[in-house]
This record gives C-alpha cells, structure tokens and sequence, in this order.
C-alpha cells in the first residue's frame, strides 16, 4: 500500500502476495521535481491479532532521485509576428524573439553585462552592438541563427536574437515574409529547435503609375473623316485603398493641346483624342502623365503610339 508521495500520482503501487511493485505515472521531469519521497506500508489481507496496530516497522521510505537529461532550447511561442513599413532602413529592428533552457538557465538575451541592450522596440535603427558576455557553462549558450531567408533580407543577433534588416524590403514582392529561427545549444550535445518568424510588409507609395498592357499597333485611318480616339488603362504596383484607384491624366506637353486631348473616363481609364482631321499621314508617339494622388504623390510619363 502507498502512503504517501510528495507529488501528486508520481507513483502508484500493484500489489502482489511476494511483493509491492511501484511504477510511475506520469512522466518524470527533473525540473519540476528532482527528488520523489515515496512511503510505502505492508499490510497482510487478514489481521494478525485482533486489536493490534501495525508499527513503524511495517513501513518503509522510498527516495526517487530523478538524473537530469539535456533538453533542446525551448521558444517561448511557436510563432513570432511583426509588422513594419517596407520603406524602413537598413539596420533597423525589426523582431525579437526567445528561447530559454528547460535545465534552469537564463533566457538567450539575458546574459549581456549590458542592460541598456536588448531592449530596442521594433522600428528602431540598432547601434553597433558591443555585447559583454558572462562565462557560461558548456552547453548552456544558445545561439540564434535564421534559415531560409531567401532575399537576404534580415539578420539576426545570435547572443539577444533580435532581428533586424539588412537590405531594402520591398512589399510588391513579399507582402508577408517568412523566414524560421534556430536556436542551438553551444558547447554541449548541439541541441537545437526551430520557431516561425513572420513579417508583415505595411505599404507605401512607392510605385509611379503605368500603363496596364502594352499598346502597340494602334493607328488611325488616313485621311480621319472625324476626330478619333482611344482608350487606355493606368495601374500601379502600390496596395489598392478601399475606395480604389484614382488616377489623373494630362497631356505630356503644352504643344499638344492644339491637336490632341486626355478625358478621363473613371479612377483608371482615359481616352486620347484628335482634336481636327488635318493629321499627316506618320507615326504619332504621345506622351501622357499620370498621377496617382498618393502619400506622396508620384506621377509616370507614358508615350501612346
């Protein structure tokens, strides 16, 4: 019989008529408990004597000491997430994330003598990081490595594990950008886990207006019986606002204005248009501004043939 444990269901007991076997539950884990005091106590099925007590002798104390095994570096979450602006500059922070011992020591990120580092929010330009480091125990250093950064966008600390940029971002070409951190024990077995590191990209006007398809080809007939024309579309790059797209559109040059003319139609479409039938027979190229109304505003010249 079991009498008492100092944990909750660590053991429990299967009688027998030889002997008391015990057999764990749970599994054990060293860093919540190290050391288990177990009190077993034997009894017969039928008493021995009427009125007689069993006495100390019929007990006895079991101590289960629990040996540490070396565990891989723990994350704090599984994934980490961040946003910035695309247009931020190089060296700036960008992320931060962390990993700890489950043997007992300090978080990665916790051993710099310094304690004005590691505390850079998101969007702040880092200094030139001189890290003072404690001597530390084979296998308890950690060290942070990024893999499968594709564009070669972001570097990261491998002492704090903050991450920063190391090359323009640009959101047309990754608006969500993944990349995983590995966190490695040094020193020691070169355990190791990996987290998600995902950065969102916030858009800026950064992208001129253009021509949404090449129009080539285009002609009039000649002698023009009546003023023509044709319509084309504008586009960008940059993310679309809820209330869409508002272009505006003009006449390249002033010299234009006696033969020709822009109309716009709507948010992305505008006609060029004769202004007289007394063209000579050749090519035209014609330029035309546009301008996207944007914070701030950026304007592309296009020539329609």
């Amino acid at each position: 019989m079991l009498l008492q444990t100092d944990q909750e269901k660590a053991v429990h007991t299967i009688s027998n008529s030889q002997r008391g076997l015990s057999q764990q539950t749970p599994p054990l884990d060293f860093e919540a408990v190290a050391v288990h005091n177990i009190v077993f106590q034997a009894e017969n099925p039928e008493p021995l004597v009427l009125g007689v007590q069993y006495n100390a002798s019929s007990s006895a104390t079991f101590r289960l000491i629990v040996t540490d095994v070396n565990e891989a570096p723990q994350f704090s979450q599984q994934v980490y997430q961040a946003k910035v602006s695309e247009d931020v500059a190089k060296g700036t922070k960008v992320g931060n994330v962390t990993a700890k011992d489950p043997e007992g020591a300090s978080t990665l990120g916790g051993i710099s003598e310094n304690p004005g580092l590691g505390k850079r929010e998101a969007g702040q330009i880092a200094p030139q990081p001189d890290y003072c480091r404690s001597q530390l125990r084979a296998g308890e250093f950690r060290s942070y490595s990024l893999r499968g950064d594709k564009r070669g966008w972001l570097k990261i600390d491998p002492v704090t594990g903050e991450i920063f940029s190391v090359a323009p971002l640009d959101r047309e070409a990754e608006s969500l950008y993944r990349v995983q951190v590995v966190a490695t024990e040094v020193g020691g077995s070169s355990l190791s886990s990996v987290a998600q590191f995902h950065l969102t990209l916030v858009d800026v006007n950064d992208n001129p207006p253009r021509l949404a398809k090449e129009y080539t080809g285009l002609f009039f007939c000649h002698p023009p019986k009546a003023p023509e024309s044709l319509i084309f579309e504008a586009t960008d790059d940059d993310q679309q606002s809820f209330r869409g797209r508002h272009f505006t559109f003009s006449l390249g040059s002033e010299t234009l204005q006696k033969d020709w003319e822009v109309s716009k139609i709507n948010g992305t479409h505008a006609s060029l248009s004769t202004k007289h039938t007394g063209f000579e027979e050749r090519v035209y190229h014609i330029p035309v501004r546009i301008n996207d109304g944007g914070r701030p505003p950026l304007e592309g010249t296009v020539s329609l043939p």
